[in-house]
């Protein structure tokens, strides 16, 4: 049996969802996949690329330190017994610390290959993700875990009961994500940083709502032209916040002056060089030349086109 989850990046929606959640979400070409197969003992045997883990049914007590400790928050929450064990082999995953939901893909798989496996079926399932989601990040959004449901493109508002998810088609950009490099800081330090510098009562906050606003609607009336415009406004709102990292800024005003779009993806960094992902647009393929060009001389790498 398989289990699959997606992947997603951002197209908008940093630090402005800190007051009032809203995304707009894209989905990445790499994928979860499990395989599960019964054993006769009562274990949970994990394989993958890292190793082979083996932990007793039923799962009581998780380490920190275990680099499976939400799979096992899953099978915690689901009760799963010592009367039938199973073989996790994990085929494929999603580049982790990328701002590419690694760790939410993995949950999701999990989730839904636990209820396919044990015959099993909660409505919980992706409130279960979000909460063993915590072992990785703390506190969740449950943005990441959604995405990595749903796949797709995503526009999300509000939270609790008064969520609305909107499913979007995957208008075909053109461009790239680069690879920055590892951030320096957590995402909880980038929030607590920029909250500081950036009081709730900043005007700052309210422009970077406008300029995620512009990007969702002509997202969603396929204006592509507005939309790259919109793509270095909210540049500017996230450069202004201070989580774009001056080599970064260098990288992007480059390719701004081939007449590029681009911005980070996620909460940037505000300490060293790297930033994480990073979202190149172009309207011309041409351009396509350049952007190889330019990682070349930054030293970054090209993860994927869009």
């Amino acid at each position: 049996m398989i289990s699959k989850a997606f992947s997603k990046f951002l197209l908008c929606g940093e630090y402005i969802s800190i007051f009032e959640p809203l995304s707009l979400i894209y989905q990445a070409p790499f994928e979860t996949t499990m395989r599960w197969t019964k054993i006769d003992d009562s274990y949970l045997v994990i394989h993958s690329s890292q190793g082979k883990y083996t932990y007793r049914l039923p799962i009581t007590d998780i380490d920190s330190y275990d680099d499976y400790k939400g799979i096992l928050e899953l099978f915690k929450m689901y009760h799963i017994s010592s009367e039938m064990g199973c073989h996790i082999d994990i085929l494929s995953c999603v580049p982790q610390k990328s701002g590419l939901g690694s760790s939410a893909s993995l949950l999701v798989a999990c989730a839904k290959g636990i209820e396919a496996f044990y015959g099993l079926s909660s409505p919980f399932l992706l409130d279960h993700c979000k909460n063993a989601e915590y072992w990785y990040h703390g506190i969740s959004s449950g943005i990441d875990v959604l995405s990595c449901f749903y796949g797709g493109a995503l526009c999300i508002q509000g939270q609790g009961e008064q969520r609305k998810i909107e499913h979007l088609p995957l208008l075909p950009l053109k461009g790239v994500i680069v690879h920055t490099g590892l951030s320096d800081s957590y995402t909880s330090d980038c929030v607590s940083h920029v909250l500081k510098m950036h009081p709730s009562t900043s005007s700052l906050w309210s422009m970077g709502r406008l300029y995620a606003l512009s990007m969702i609607e002509s997202y969603k009336k396929k204006a592509i032209a507005e939309f790259y415009h919109s793509v270095n406004q909210y540049d500017d709102f996230l450069r202004q916040l201070g989580v774009v990292p001056m080599k970064v800024q260098m990288f992007l005003n480059e390719w701004k002056s081939f007449g590029g779009v681009g911005k980070i993806c996620g909460s940037g960094s505000v300490e060293g060089e790297g930033a994480g992902i990073v979202m190149l647009l172009h309207d011309d393929d041409h351009q396509s030349d350049a952007i190889t060009s330019l990682c070349r001389a930054f030293g970054y790498s090209i993860l994927f086109q869009i």
